[in-house]
């Protein structure tokens, strides 16, 4: 994973004032530049700050007003352990409409997604797929809000199936 980004991708990570209360949490707005100085805006709990921290960003789309926009591919790094691949809309910066997604881990866990996102976050319908490092496999379609499952959705973990309504990430 080292070896994936230049140290020329070095990015500077500025915490805004920024806050959305989402559910029974509380997200943090973190403004990051890429490789080619377009903002791009992530939302990280805040309770764990360092959970999503980009520290390393490639899009491959335009810049308007400083920020990433219209259609591309953002390539971010989490430390060196989550290298995520969006493709689709920005809108100032944020990730906006239908983006698909996939990502890995260094131990091996991988995913992909494809989610209706406005705001920044996946707010609409949309299906992920998580296979950990061991094999295991778990899987949701159905709706999302604020980033987390919310509405109606088919939860499939190994063993068990769960259909019906979410809440906050929960059945």
């Amino acid at each position: 994973m080292k070896s994936f980004i230049s140290p020329l991708m070095l990015l500077a990570v500025v915490l805004s004032a920024v806050t959305i209360t989402a559910s029974a949490r509380t997200l943090i707005q973190v403004e990051t530049k890429t490789d080619r100085k377009c903002k791009i805006i992530e939302f990280v709990d805040a309770e764990k700050p360092q959970s999503r921290k980009t520290q390393h960003a490639t899009w491959t789309g335009k810049c308007a007003g400083g920020y990433a926009h219209g259609d591309g591919t953002l390539i971010t790094v989490n430390g060196e352990d989550t290298k995520e691949i969006s493709k689709g809309e920005m809108v100032k910066g944020m990730l906006h409409g239908v983006v698909i997604q996939e990502f890995i881990k260094a131990d091996g866990t991988r995913g992909t997604g494809r989610q209706t996102y406005s705001n920044g976050l996946p707010n609409g319908n949309g299906e992920i797929e998580i296979i950990q490092k061991g094999g295991e496999k778990f899987s949701y379609s159905g709706n999302f809000q604020a980033g987390q499952m919310s509405g109606n959705g088919v939860l499939t973990r190994p063993n068990e199936i769960i259909t019906g309504k979410f809440l906050e990430g929960k059945p």
